[in-house]
C-alpha cells in the first residue's frame, strides 16, 4: 500500500472539472464529491467558484481558466471496479501500485506532453 504522496502525485492526480456533471460523468463526479448531498473528505478543488447561496462548486463557470481537481487514484479504480488490475497484470504479486512494473510490460505507448514541463507517463498497451 502506498502510504504517502503530495497531492497529484503517487496517491492522486490532476484533472480540470471545467463543465463536471453528474448526469455527462457520474464515475469522475462520484469521486470528487460522494454521494449526492454528502461532500467526499477528500475532496480538493482549486479556483472553481462557488454558488453563493448554496455553497456548490459551480463546474459550469470558469472565470480564471485555471481550475482544477484532486482526484482519488485508489476512489477512482474503486469506483470503475478496477482496484485488482494491477495484482491481476502482476500475477498478484503486488496489490497497489502507481506504474506498471516493467517486467510485466510487453509493450509501451509513449504519450507525451509538454505543458510546464510536465510528461504523461508511459501507458500500458
Amino acid at each position: 500500500m502506498i502510504s504517502h504522496a503530495i497531492d497529484g502525485t503517487e496517491n492522486n492526480f490532476y484533472a480540470v472539472p471545467f463543465g463536471l456533471t453528474r448526469d455527462d460523468d457520474p464515475i469522475t463526479y462520484d469521486v470528487l464529491r460522494g454521494a449526492p448531498g454528502v461532500t467526499s473528505p477528500d475532496e480538493t478543488l482549486e479556483n472553481v467558484p462557488v454558488h453563493v447561496d448554496s455553497q456548490e462548486p459551480n463546474y459550469l463557470e470558469n472565470p480564471v481558466r485555471n481550475m482544477r481537481m484532486i482526484l482519488s487514484r485508489r476512489g477512482l479504480l474503486q469506483r470503475k471496479g478496477a482496484a485488482g488490475i494491477i495484482s491481476k497484470i502482476t500475477g498478484g504479486r503486488l496489490n497497489d501500485s502507481v506504474h506498471v512494473p516493467m517486467e510485466n510490460t510487453d509493450r509501451v505507448f509513449w504519450q507525451e506532453v509538454m505543458r510546464q514541463n510536465t510528461v504523461i507517463p508511459p501507458l500500458r498497451g
